[in-house]
Formats: C-alpha cells, sequence, structure tokens
C-alpha cells in the first residue's frame, strides 16, 4: 500500500518531526522547504525542537563565560592597583626611613 507510514506524522499538519532511532539518537526530519534548504531555520517552527534549546543553552554559557571574564579582568585590575598603592606606600616608608617589616600594624 503506498501512502504514508502510521508512526510517521501527517506531513500536511506536522511538517518537521523528530524520528527515534532505535539506539535512542533522535533525528529531526525536515518537512518544510526553509529547513531543508538551511538547517537553523523552520517555517513550520517545530515545538521543542532539541536544536533550538541546545543553542539557547550554549547562548546563555557563552554569555556567563563572558561575564565572567569582565570580573575576572575586573579583579585582576584591582589587584593590580591594590599592588601599586602597597608599592607606594612601602617606598613613602623608606623614604622616612621606617623599616616597613617592623611596621606592620596588626
Amino acid at each position: 500500500m503506498m501512502g504514508q507510514q502510521a508512526d510517521k506524522p501527517d506531513p500536511d499538519t506536522h511538517p518537521c518531526y523528530w524520528l527515534k532511532e532505535d539506539d535512542g539518537s533522535m533525528i529531526l526530519i525536515p518537512g518544510c522547504w526553509s529547513r531543508a534548504n538551511h538547517p537553523d531555520h523552520c517555517s513550520c517552527d517545530v515545538s521543542g525542537s532539541r536544536i533550538e534549546r541546545e543553542r539557547a543553552k550554549r547562548r546563555a554559557a557563552e554569555a556567563r563565560a563572558e561575564r565572567l571574564a569582565e570580573k575576572l579582568f575586573d579583579a585582576r585590575a584591582e589587584l593590580d592597583s591594590t599592588r601599586l598603592y602597597a608599592r607606594h606606600w612601602l617606598k613613602v616608608l623608606r623614604a622616612q626611613g621606617i623599616d616597613p617589616s617592623k611596621h606592620n600594624p596588626k
């Protein structure tokens, strides 16, 4: 008998769909021309698409990594500033004849 297989969705109502393989992997079967010509675009808007969810997770992770890199840069700059401040006062103390190792208030 020719026609659609019973286990596949009707391409007129669900153009793109996920197919589960025997090994458990999922394959997105493109049904719309947009998805067939460019895998990133879908004109039928398949809900719950794993590809889009994973891309969104990746974008969020990249944004978080960028924010953390900025915080690290700021922390390093503050540390460098603190070191310069400490060096300056060590020079001032030495110029006044004070031994910095003996002048360590606790």
